[in-house]
This record gives structure tokens, C-alpha cells and sequence, in this order.
């Protein structure tokens, strides 16, 4: 009989590890609204709490009234004049016009908005997303032409694969904003009273669908779906309960194509877990549990879930017609792997593996027995972890840190910050996992030691005064370093490191504005980032695009 754990009273369910809403570190934040552990859960749900559901609006629109008949938010529809990229489903582009391979237009270093822009992201489909003033506009990178406008007002963005979210006129007593939200060329959709968290936005994996909150009151609200051009809206959950101590947080997105919603109704703590599926042109939903807690997470396909209820018990369901088949007990957090059939999860103070589906007869592996707190991150392959036993928030996140391989028992712990002084930037990785990168001796404004440590054994290499680290490819590592504090704007260098190779850093560039909102190109060939002006040079201000090799 399977050993079990003592119950583990944990406040979650889910592992949140995210940093920026690129698609350039292995601790990012799901593109599918999710906030799942990083890099591989394809569906972890977003979720749909007080503060955090994600905006939404009534509005009919061209395609009729919500189905439901829920009333209009005072939203407007606008046309999608985006005839190059119709909605085709979740097997279709619904991004703007296709960038190509995103950076291999860029042999040399090209402007591609004059002025005093800042970048706020970059799309899947090669599409910059930058603010020039109160002005959020998009732009395509290799086509260029004249910017079009997503919104004109302060508030927040975030890039979510091919769409573009922001919030304005943000109420935070309320916890509500207007939402708008570009889906590509331009699909635009504003909603006057929306919910003002950008987790709670899903977005499938081509874009072709959006899951968003609506009618929503003090206690409760709709989740609806709705397609790229928001000519179809349908309410998939209705009147669920916004989270309290007396309310669960609901948690939706997506998994593969399919739709998974976790949600519970004012008052109530359990959980309805659902699939929503298309088939033949409908979507169609199916119960799989109805004493969930909310959290779960799905492999690439959404055939495979595995989710938690409050008895902190983790189950796994197949994409068959019977419940859930319990995995183990004392469960705080799940990762699943994108095939589905491994899952790494914490129970207590140990991280634990298992093989699925589940078999009875088969104890978990035990990964770390002991000082364990959180995960801080995971590799690419996910076959490293980095981990803390202790965490601060005081003046800025900052950890001690041991790595542990997710494939056997860590016997011995391999601690590399043995003080509670470390710090993870975007990326905890290079993208080929063979090395960490951490920073130490972080000052007040959030630079300090970048450790390029090699995971399969050597010396550590360090660089000083570094700010922001973003992994490119192999192992390539862009970093930005000696950012000022005074200088109106802030600059600081951006170089470009080969963690594998024995060279010192090469400098991209010696002056980018900020020094933290660089972006890659889809295919992480170059990198975007700001220039400041220059006496006499009116041809170097602006946001640039440049190889990286």
C-alpha cells in the first residue's frame, strides 16, 4: 500500500513562478493566462478570484447577444479588418501578419520606431507592442508601416503569445479597470468594467480564443469564451464566486485546445472542476470533479489533468468518463510535465516524483527530503530544479538557493548561496539547461553578481553590476549592466555572454534605455530594445531590433 504524507496545510495550489510575459525564461508566466509552475504546464488554470479575473465584457457585437443573454457591459466591438489572418481555430494563426521566422529579416542592427518609444513586449507573430507616451500602439517588426493604435491612456500591458492585453483607469479599492485586448491587425476589444488582474486573461495557445470575466458584481461574475474576432462569446461558467475566505479563487484556461474551469459559487470553498471541448463546430463540457480546491494543471494536450482538492489529495484523470484516480496525499503544489506522465509536486517539506498514470503499487520518488520551502525555478528540460529553504521579501525577493536534479534522489544537498542574499532574474537558465544563473550582493536598486554556474560540474564564472538576465539560445545569455540610477532617462549596457565559451562579454550596445525592457524576437534571433537620444544625432533615438550571434 502507498505511503502516504502527513496533511500539508498549504494556502495554494498551484506553484506561481513567473517573472516577465515573454517567452524568454524558463519561470514565465503561462501564455495561457495560467500561473502554473514555469515553462511546460500547458494549462494550468488562470484564475478567476477577487481582484484577479481577468476583464471581459458584455458587448453583443457582430455576433449577437452572449449566449446566456447577459446583458451588454457598455464594452464596444470594433471591426477586425484582419483579413490576412483569419480565425482558423486553435491550429490557426490569429496573430498579426507573420513576421517569418520573427529575426532572420535582421542582418543588421534597424530602427523600427523613431522617437522616444518603449518596448513593452514582443507577439509570437512578430509584432511589437510599445508605449510612445500615454499611446499603447503595435507594430509589425518586419514589415514596419505606421504603428497601430491598442489604447491611449496609462494603466498596465502584458504580451500574452499573439494577443496584447491593457488596463486602464484602474479602480485598485475595487480591484477593476477598463480591459482592452488586441488579438491581431485590428481585432480590438474594449470593456469599460472589467477586473484589473493580468493573470486572469486566457489565451489559447494560437490565440484563436480568449476566456475573460463578465457581468460582474461585488460576489460574483461570467466567464465567457470568446473567439479571436469576438464575433462568437459564449458563457462557459456562470455566476461564479469572486474570492474570499468564504469563496474558493476560480482558475480557467487552457489546455491544448480544450478549455478547463475550476470554479466555485459565493459561499462555497469546493470546487466544480470542467472541460469544455469542440467538437464538430460545439463546445461541449464535462464534469470531472466537484470537490476540487482549484488547482490543476494539463500535459499539451489537455487529455491529461491532474488537480488537488482541499484535503490537499492530488488526482489524476485520464480524458476518460470516470473521476479522478488519487496520486498521493499532503499536496501543495503539482507540476506536470508537457507529455503528461510525469508529475513533480511538493507534499510537506519534500519534492516528490511520480510516474502517470498512477500505480498503486508504486511509491513516489523522494527528490528532496529536507530543507525544502519553494521551487524558485525550473530548468528548460526540467531536469534541474533550484529550490530555497528560506525567502525575504524586504527590500526586493531574495533567497538562499540549492539545486536538485528532478530525476533521482538528492542525498546530498548542493546549496549554491548558502545566505538568504540571492536573487533570480528572467531567466534562471540557459536555454540548453546546462547552466544556472543567479544573482548575489543585490543592492537597493536590484543589481548585483551575475553566477553563470555549469550544472554538470566546473567553475563558476561571474560578471559584476548586472540587472536583468534574459537566456537567448543554446547558451546565450543577454544581460544588462552598470544601469544608472540619475541619469534622465536610465541607461545602462546591454552584452551578450557565451556561457559555454571562455570569452569575456561583448557589448551590444553601450547606452539602451532602462536597462530591463529588452525583448526577443520570436525565434530568438535578435533583440529589441530602446535607444536613448543623442546631441546631434537625430537617426539614433528610438526602438531598435538587432542580431544576436
Amino acid at each position: 500500500m502507498r505511503c502516504r504524507s502527513a496533511i500539508f496545510a498549504a494556502s495554494f495550489a498551484l506553484l506561481w513562478a513567473c517573472s516577465s510575459d515573454d517567452d524568454d525564461d524558463s519561470r514565465r508566466r503561462n501564455t495561457d493566462g495560467g500561473i502554473s509552475g514555469s515553462g511546460g504546464n500547458a494549462g494550468s488554470g488562470g484564475s478567476g478570484g477577487s481582484g484577479n479575473p481577468d476583464g471581459s465584457a458584455g458587448n453583443s457585437g457582430s455576433g449577437g447577444a452572449l449566449d446566456g443573454g447577459n446583458e451588454s457591459d457598455g464594452g464596444t466591438l470594433e471591426a477586425c479588418l484582419d483579413l490576412g489572418a483569419p480565425d482558423g481555430g486553435d491550429a490557426g494563426d490569429a496573430g498579426a501578419a507573420d513576421a517569418g521566422d520573427g529575426g532572420s529579416a535582421f542582418a543588421v542592427p534597424k530602427r523600427v520606431v523613431v522617437g522616444s518609444g518603449v518596448p513593452l513586449g514582443v507577439t509570437s507573430g512578430g509584432t511589437l507592442i510599445f508605449r510612445d507616451m500615454a499611446r499603447v500602439q503595435a507594430v509589425d517588426l518586419v514589415a514596419g508601416g505606421t504603428p497601430f493604435e491598442i489604447a491611449n491612456a496609462g494603466g498596465t500591458t502584458a504580451v500574452r503569445g499573439p494577443v496584447a492585453l491593457h488596463w486602464s483607469n484602474i479602480d485598485y479599492e475595487r480591484g477593476t479597470a477598463t480591459l482592452t485586448m488586441w488579438t491581431g491587425a485590428r481585432c480590438l476589444r474594449s470593456v469599460a468594467n472589467s477586473l484589473s488582474a493580468d493573470d486572469a486573461v486566457a489565451v489559447s495557445p494560437s490565440g484563436s480564443h480568449l476566456l475573460y470575466a463578465n457581468n460582474i458584481t461585488d460576489t460574483t461574475f461570467d466567464v465567457v469564451l470568446a473567439s479571436r474576432d469576438f464575433t462568437t462569446q459564449q458563457v462557459v461558467a456562470s455566476r461564479v464566486g469572486r474570492a474570499s475566505d468564504t469563496t474558493c479563487r476560480a482558475r480557467y484556461g487552457f489546455a491544448g485546445p480544450n478549455v478547463v474551469l475550476a470554479t466555485c459559487a459565493s459561499g462555497s470553498l469546493e470546487a466544480k472542476l470542467k472541460v469544455w471541448r469542440l467538437e464538430s463546430g460545439t463546445w461541449t463540457e464535462k464534469t470531472i470533479s466537484d470537490g476540487s480546491n482549484g488547482g490543476w494543471v494539463a500535459d499539451a494536450t489537455g487529455q491529461r489533468i491532474v488537480y488537488t482538492d482541499n484535503r490537499s489529495n492530488a488526482y489524476y484523470w485520464g480524458g476518460g468518463d470516470g473521476p479522478g484516480t488519487v496520486v498521493d496525499d499532503g499536496v501543495g503544489w503539482i507540476r506536470l510535465n508537457p507529455t503528461g506522465n510525469v508529475l513533480l509536486y511538493g507534499a510537506g517539506s519534500q519534492m516528490r516524483r511520480t510516474a502517470l498514470p498512477p500505480d498503486p503499487d508504486q511509491l513516489p520518488l523522494v527528490i528532496v527530503s529536507r530543507n525544502f520551502r519553494n521551487i524558485a525555478a525550473w530548468s528548460p528540460n526540467d531536469q534541474y530544479a533550484l529550490y530555497s529553504s528560506a525567502v525575504t521579501y524586504e527590500g526586493g525577493e531574495k533567497r538562499d538557493l540549492l539545486l536538485a536534479r528532478t530525476a533521482v534522489e538528492n542525498r546530498t544537498l548542493t546549496r549554491l548561496v548558502n545566505t538568504v542574499t540571492a536573487r533570480l532574474s528572467r531567466s534562471a537558465f540557459t536555454e540548453d539547461s546546462r547552466y544556472a544563473l543567479y544573482l548575489t550582493d543585490v543592492n537597493a536598486q536590484g543589481a548585483g553578481t551575475l553566477t553563470v554556474r555549469p550544472l554538470a560540474g566546473g567553475t563558476d564564472v561571474t560578471h559584476p553590476n548586472v540587472d536583468t538576465v534574459l537566456a537567448v539560445r543554446d547558451s546565450l545569455v543577454l544581460f544588462s549592466a552598470n544601469r544608472s540610477e540619475t541619469a534622465v532617462p536610465v541607461v545602462a549596457e546591454l552584452k551578450l555572454l557565451d556561457a559555454a565559451g571562455v570569452a569575456a562579454p561583448t557589448t551590444l550596445q553601450s547606452s539602451i534605455v532602462d536597462g530591463r525592457n529588452f525583448y526577443l524576437t520570436p525565434d530568438r534571433s535578435a533583440v529589441v530594445y530602446a535607444r536613448p537620444p543623442q546631441t546631434g544625432n537625430a537617426a539614433i533615438e528610438g526602438i531598435w531590433v538587432q542580431p544576436v550571434e
